[in-house]
């Protein structure tokens, strides 16, 4: 009973306290982000928390390690995203941000894992809008889940409590 109350908990938390954009940024390179509100957690506790959700999502943590700062992590790694047609790999970089009661994390950088393309060239249109077909679409859905997959996944390590069996 402890867990489904803890699970519906962070969920409700987490969806209350959660929204996330698409940009485009000066050098017209999409990023998906998104600041995350943790009512009196210390920054500390956030870092400890990431670093576990870290072990947990990546095979090698250092392998795709790229920072590893108090203050900020950011991860390099290759991720599976449907464009509703078929899953395609993409290396997308997570850069995480922390304060105390806050967290910022971001999807940058992403290209195709296989042939290096980037992910703008297909879905940034010549004067800098972001395409409105069907596949684009789904893409974006798909960035914007998996970035808020890894948000709930380190918010269930920062309200877990020790089992004390």
């Amino acid at each position: 009973m402890k867990r489904i109350t803890m699970s519906f908990f962070i969920i409700f938390f987490v969806v209350s306290y959660y929204s996330q954009t698409i940009k485009i940024n000066s050098e017209k390179n999409i990023i998906v982000d998104t600041v995350v509100t943790l009512d009196t957690i210390k920054a500390n506790i956030i870092y400890d928390a990431i670093k576990k959700w870290a072990q947990t999502n990546f095979n090698n943590v250092k392998e795709v390690t790229v920072l590893d700062s108090p203050s900020e992590i950011q991860f390099r790694f290759i991720k599976k995203l449907s464009n509703g047609m078929g899953d395609v790999p993409y290396k997308i970089t997570l850069n995480i941000k922390i304060k105390d009661a806050k967290m910022r994390l971001e999807y940058s950088n992403m290209s195709w894992a296989e042939g290096g393309t980037s992910f703008e060239s297909v879905y940034i249109k010549n004067d800098g809008t972001l395409r409105d077909n069907k596949p684009s679409k789904n893409t974006f859905k798909a960035c914007e889940a998996s970035l808020k997959e890894n948000v709930i996944g380190i918010s269930k390590n920062i309200y877990s409590k020790p089992n004390d069996w």
